[in-house]
């Protein structure tokens, strides 16, 4: 089976921001979280078919939200504007 490389939005209340990862991206650093026995608070907000569509909830989130967060890449994820 082929996977999907989605766009995913997720949100650390930690650090209070929102990225933009791939599927592929998100697996990989889950398990290398898990192995390295490191802890992180990201949520999965959603996943989309194009940065776009993702760019759209997370303006729309942003405005949700009442701390505004801070929009950052990290590692080799994508920035989101």
């Amino acid at each position: 089976m082929e996977l999907k490389n989605y766009f995913i939005l997720e949100y650390s209340m930690q650090h209070n921001h929102l990225i933009c990862i791939t599927l592929i991206e998100q697996i990989k650093n889950n398990r290398t979280c898990l192995i390295k026995g490191v802890q992180h608070d990201y949520m999965t907000l959603n996943y989309f078919e194009t940065r776009e569509e993702l760019e759209v909830e997370a303006e729309f989130v942003k405005n949700l939200i009442k701390s505004k967060p801070i929009y950052k890449g990290i590692d080799n994820r994508i920035y989101v504007k």
